[in-house]
């Protein structure tokens, strides 16, 4: 009974027109059969207007179907959707669909086969009686059953719009957008690749799209150069809409120092030896150091761990590289003259349980609120120069309006003694964005465990 309340629901408003319609449709017939036995040109009439208003339901039944998988169609040219969620809203659209029809034929079934008796009997008896003066009626029932055939057939195809469909579908539209986005350089390929990787697996997006790998190791690269330079990515999305692509530069990323890196060719020993270089470099003056304008110690720390966490990175050579930079990073500077003393310790700071209420993936919310962990370190380290033994939670219970800002952050029971580190962060939430969520708003607890460096 649940499963039969949830399918009536999920026809939508569709759901309520069938219903009125079959309940109609279920009266009618039962008068057409009544009728049918006592009249013998009225009896024709009557079984024709009843198989008639049967297949009208059946049409609103496939009716339904088709434009429920049309709003699917509308939803996915109108707004920009992570893969990591396609596969769900086709899935939810198709599922629509198909209990459209499952309605209509559910509540139709039975008016229809008491329409089409009190046809069989009304015609045998007419024709019994000479079938004079019927001609017309006849007329009537044959439109009737056209109309009852064509829309049983409708809502019958409508069955057919079930999970495998959406997720072909879904797939379909993944293989022809990223095959066209590969190759290029004005927008963001990397999200677009690693929101695939999200959803089907690294392995299954390179069966799918030949090219996936060598793209993805290509990002890590181009990534790396954009932490060294301490820039932000700033290119947006992909999207189906955007202009083609101008010819790409020779180089789009300055050339780091030293050889570069080729998949496979670096060790363990040659990573740990090129990231101390990239350290000397941009590790120890950059990475641990900021300059106007760019990325500070505890952001650029931060990208590289969302970086090493990517799933992105699937080649090992890579891996071991960002290990070693992060290990370099741990590592106290040598002496560079500079009067420089111990190095600067780093505030540790840990995510408690997150709760979302709304239809935008966790795993989105949580890369886009990492991205953003230097600016709440720093909320919370300008309380450490009050009180060094500062520690405790800051809970955060934010909204995502229907554009993917973020319309609210409030206190949600944090336990910090310092206000000031509490409303520094709730200002850093308020100034994040998201992608839309797919329908409504999206409601977030998100705490943040802020303790002293050791």
């Amino acid at each position: 009974m649940s499963r039969a309340w949830e399918t009536f629901q999920n026809a939508g408003s569709y759901g309520l027109v069938l219903l009125l319609c079959g309940i109609v449709a279920l009266l009618v017939s039962l008068i057409a059969l009544a009728v049918a036995f006592g009249s013998k040109r009225g009896g024709v009439l009557a079984s024709g207007a009843a198989l008639g208003i049967a297949g009208v339901g059946m049409s609103l039944g496939g009716l339904g179907t088709w434009r429920a998988r049309r709003m699917v169609d509308e939803v996915l040219a109108a707004v920009a959707i992570d893969w990591s969620v396609l596969e769900r809203v086709c899935l939810e659209g198709y599922r629509e669909a198909r209990d459209v029809a499952v309605v209509a034929l559910v509540l139709h079934a039975l008016p229809l086969a008491l329409a089409a008796l009190a046809v069989a009997v009304a015609v045998s008896r007419a024709r019994a009686a000479g079938g004079q003066g019927s001609g017309p009626a006849f007329a009537v029932v044959g439109v009737a059953a056209v109309i009852a055939v064509l829309g049983s057939i409708s809502s019958i195809v409508g069955l057919r719009s079930g999970d495998a469909a959406a997720r072909a579908r879904a797939l379909g539209i993944m293989k022809s957008e990223l095959g066209s986005f590969l190759p290029r350089q004005d927008c963001d390929v990397c999200k677009s690749l690693q929101d695939a990787f999200l959803w089907r697996g690294a392995e299954q997006v390179e069966r799918d799209v030949p090219g996936a790998h060598a793209r993805a190791r290509q990002c890590v690269d181009e990534r790396l150069a954009e932490i060294r330079g301490g820039r932000r990515r700033s290119l947006q999305a992909c999207s189906g809409d955007s202009p083609p692509p101008p010819p790409a530069p020779e180089s789009t990323f300055p050339p780091e120092p030293g050889e570069p890196m080729r998949a496979g060719d670096a060790g363990a020993d040659d990573a740990r030896e090129q990231a101390l270089r990239d350290a000397a470099e941009f590790g120890i003056v950059g990475l641990l150091g900021q300059r106007p304008g760019s990325l500070g110690r505890s952001d650029r720390l931060d990208e590289l761990r969302e970086l090493r966490e990517s799933p992105l990175l699937i080649d090992e050579a890579q891996r071991k590289r960002i290990d070693a930079l992060l290990a370099a990073a741990r590592t106290p500077p040598p002496d560079l003259s500079l009067g420089a003393g111990a190095p600067r310790k780093v505030a540790k700071m840990r995510v408690g349980a997150t709760t979302v209420s709304g239809r935008l993936p966790p795993e989105v919310i949580q890369r886009i609120v990492r991205q953003n962990f230097g600016r709440f370190r720093l909320c919370y380290e300008a309380g450490l120069k009050k009180d060094p033994k500062l520690e405790g939670r800051v809970s955060v219970s934010f909204v995502i309006g229907r554009d993917g800002a973020v319309s609210s952050a409030k206190n949600a029971g944090s336990d910090m003694t310092d206000r000031d580190v509490v409303e520094c962060v709730l200002r850093a939430f308020s100034g994040l964005s998201f992608p839309a969520p797919e329908g409504g708003i999206v409601t977030v607890s998100y705490p943040l465990l802020f303790s002293p460096p050791e």
